[in-house]
């Protein structure tokens, strides 16, 4: 019996837990800065959110055409996803981490195979 309402707890407390995960869904925008002599860009956030579990495309001014997100998880406010791009003829790794605060989520990004990482602030597209 003892185990049976453990149980039901941690059922009850995951479900919650994945309530209060932040609203990330929808469409975000962000100014991200170039490289050096290279101009900024915009980027375009599209996320779908399926409990955890994060999908959708990222859209940049510099390099054009929609990137699949991969890997994308949400746990409360946090929220992280890689890509693929080719950048210098190089397909390349980017991670992207960030917390949601309200209408803004605050990015890290780095390459895998290293550098410096770049801060990028998105806000929710009106």
């Amino acid at each position: 019996m003892k185990r049976h309402v453990i149980a039901v707890a941690a059922i009850v407390l995951l479900a919650v837990t994945s309530a209060w995960a932040a609203d990330a869904a929808g469409k975000w925008t962000a100014k991200v800065p170039g490289g050096p002599g290279a101009p900024e860009s915009e980027v375009t956030l599209v996320f779908k959110v399926d409990g955890e579990t994060v999908t959708g495309t990222l859209n940049n001014s510099v390099q054009p055409g929609d990137v699949a997100i991969q890997e994308g998880k949400i746990t409360g406010d946090d929220i992280s996803f890689s890509l693929m791009r080719n950048i210098g003829g190089t397909d390349m790794k980017v991670l992207w981490k960030g917390r949601i605060s309200g209408d803004e989520i605050a990015f890290t990004r780095t390459a895998a195979a290293g550098g410096a990482p770049t801060e990028i602030l998105a806000r929710r597209a009106k």
